[in-house]
């Protein structure tokens, strides 16, 4: 079976407008797929699962349009917001904090809306531990419906396993070879895939 290995660890890089640094993300992702087809072969070749050289099976760089944090703006209710992992950090606070909630949809990037959603300061849905990947499917569902040529490429990986390129998150990423992940994000990509596909 084909495996397409996605992340949401894009290169990040701050801009210091005193030093005016330019930074070239195109570089940068061509380094990290490098940099890690090369951990991958090193790493996954010491145990019984298939590496990265197994043909189908792609890294950071090509695939980053399936992570959260791929600026794809999401209209829900109305607003706008920047991308899928705005609103799914968003509505861990709808009908609790919904202030806080606005606050998080105009959170300037996508990492700085996943740090605010993890506050402890503010009151999170009741029910979200029960109802977090329901949530997260219909936000990635908003996602491929609004924005048609991204559904085309989740359709065009078939019938491809996706897993989440996130070591340190064992619940939403695939984890790592000695420690696997549940994958919870990467299986909400082919649900929704299979609802356009059929199979």
């Amino acid at each position: 079976m084909d495996r397409h290995v996605f992340s949401h660890s894009a290169c990040h890089s701050s801009l210091t407008i005193a030093s005016t640094l330019l930074f070239d993300w195109q570089v940068c992702d061509n380094f990290l797929a490098v940099f890690r087809l090369m951990y991958r072969l090193l790493f996954w070749g010491r145990t019984n699962r298939p590496s990265a050289a197994v043909p189908g099976e792609q890294t950071l760089g090509s695939l980053y349009w399936m992570s959260n944090f791929y600026a794809a703006p999401i209209i829900y209710h109305g607003r706008r917001y920047p991308s899928s992992e705005h609103l799914y950090q968003a509505l861990k606070f709808s009908g609790t904090d919904d202030a806080w909630a606005e606050e998080i949809r105009k959170a300037p990037t996508t990492t700085v809306a996943k740090r605010m959603g993890n506050s402890r300061e503010h009151t999170r849905r009741a029910d979200w531990d029960n109802e977090r990947v329901q949530t997260m499917e219909d936000v990635v569902t908003l996602k491929f419906e609004q924005h048609p040529s991204l559904r085309l490429k989740l359709m065009d990986t078939g019938r491809a396993e996706l897993m989440e390129d996130a070591r340190s998150d064992r619940f939403w990423g695939a984890g790592t070879p000695g420690k696997p992940g549940e994958n919870h994000l990467g299986k909400v990509l082919e649900r929704v895939r299979a609802h356009y596909t059929g199979h």
